[in-house]
């Protein structure tokens, strides 16, 4: 199942969470808090991010670190490949030590991202917080397996590790101490960050929010891939060798609309390969890409007879409609909604009566073939996040996760296919 996107942005902090499956702790004895510091150690060395805070918990975890490099996030050691490899590594540790098999984290991590300068100071707080409002320990210095005792100058497994940040901490305090500032924080009672951090998964002033959605909006030139160096211009001999990437441009008879297909010919008796020309027949087409009006192509007419310029991915979904249906993973009755492409913008009809504005999407090549677009859209009243791929038979399959203001974040699946509009309505293709 697609994931929501994940992105990052410079002077900007990642809040994490992950938890158990249930009836199921994570550390059950001294031993297992010790060998998670080591993988953390681990991962930190080899990453080179920085680790603010932690807290151990034992049903779940809290980490606030900050990647060294903006554009880690969009390529080898981002958050998911972090999260991905420490969780995966202690899973193998917990189930060899247990005698046990299969997951032992529920579902995936969640993330928020978060403005560095004004919320530091304040974040590490709110994990160092958590045991307490567990009723885990009577006070943030009772409980062993968080990082406050590290900022008090206690002797903590991953002291070496953390000293860079724990100064940088320090350092926005003054001349008062760590200490001083929790007992400050701790009277004056609530942080009140617990909305913007787990339903909102965005937490910053509106400059920032600002940011966010352009980074959102600007993703897609970056995941763009590169033309191929060299057109097709001679038929291939063997059967067996690949032709290469090529992209098609399939001209969509009365809608006007184009449409680019990224596959990987292969010469073959069924393959059409003629006079310098890359030919793909009607049967060999991807289905969703198949979308001409069979009526109106002449059968003395190729559709596609020779290999153009390849135009931008984004026109991939430019001018389609897709007919979905909605499941609330929590369980509950699926409605149908339909969301639209249209002038680099997506809309979703059901958000779009709830006042959520058209918003720019990305799309990109998956490895495995399929088309894999993303958007956020806002409301005054919150955001939401679209995430799906699309397969070459034309199957829409993805989340939408609706995060409100002071209502539990909500998220669906959904599933859906091709649509055109035209005047009698929608139509399947």
């Amino acid at each position: 199942m697609p994931r929501p996107p994940r992105i990052s942005l410079e002077d900007a902090l990642y809040y994490i969470t992950s938890r158990c499956i249930y009836n199921q702790d994570i550390f059950k004895e001294e031993a297992d808090y010790h060998a998670y510091f080591e993988l953390l150690k681990k991962y930190k060395e080899q990453y080179k991010f920085k680790l603010y805070a932690y807290a151990l918990l034992p049903t779940h975890f809290h980490l606030l670190l900050e990647l060294p490099d903006v554009d880690q996030e969009e390529s080898k050691g981002g958050i998911s490949e972090i999260m991905h490899g420490l969780n995966s590594s202690y899973t193998k540790y917990f189930n060899g030590k247990y005698g046990r098999k299969g997951h032992l984290f529920r579902d995936r991590f969640k993330t928020a991202l978060v403005e560095k300068d004004p919320y530091l100071l304040k974040l590490t707080a709110y994990v160092h917080l958590n045991p307490q409002k567990l009723n885990l320990s009577f006070s943030p210095a009772d409980y062993p397996y968080t990082s406050y005792s590290l900022y008090l100058n206690k002797e903590m497994p991953l002291q070496k590790f953390m000293q860079e940040e724990k100064d940088i901490v320090l350092k926005l305090l003054g001349q008062k101490s760590y200490e001083q500032f929790m007992q400050e924080i701790i009277k004056a009672g609530d942080l009140n960050l617990h909305n913007d951090l787990q339903k909102k998964g965005v937490l910053g002033g509106l400059e920032f929010r600002n940011r966010v959605m352009a980074k959102f909006a600007n993703k897609e030139e970056k995941q763009e891939e590169k033309a191929p160096d060299n057109e097709i211009k001679e038929p291939l001999k063997n059967s067996n060798i690949k032709v290469g990437t090529t992209v098609l441009v399939v001209a969509l008879v009365g809608l006007g609309l184009t449409l680019i297909a990224k596959f990987s010919l292969r010469e073959n008796k069924g393959s059409v390969l003629r006079r310098g020309s890359a030919v793909m027949t009607n049967e060999s087409k991807p289905a969703f890409f198949n979308l001409i009006d069979k009526a109106a192509v002449s059968s003395a007419a190729p559709v596609a007879a020779a290999v153009r310029a390849k135009p931008k991915l984004q026109d991939v979904l430019e001018g389609t409609n897709w007919q979905i249906t909605l499941t609330p993973a929590s369980g509950g009755a699926s409605s149908s909604d339909t969301l639209s492409f249209s002038q680099k913008r997506f809309v979703s009809a059901i958000l779009d009566q709830k006042k959520f504005v058209p918003s720019n999407y990305s799309v990109r090549n998956a490895d495995n073939g399929k088309i894999i677009w993303e958007t956020m859209q806002t409301s005054p009243s919150g955001i939401a996040l679209w995430r799906a791929d699309i397969s070459e038979e034309g199957k829409m399959k993805g989340i939408l996760s609706l995060r409100k203001e002071g209502l539990a974040v909500e998220d669906f699946t959904f599933t859906g296919e091709y649509w055109k509009g035209n005047s009698d309505g929608f139509k399947n293709n």
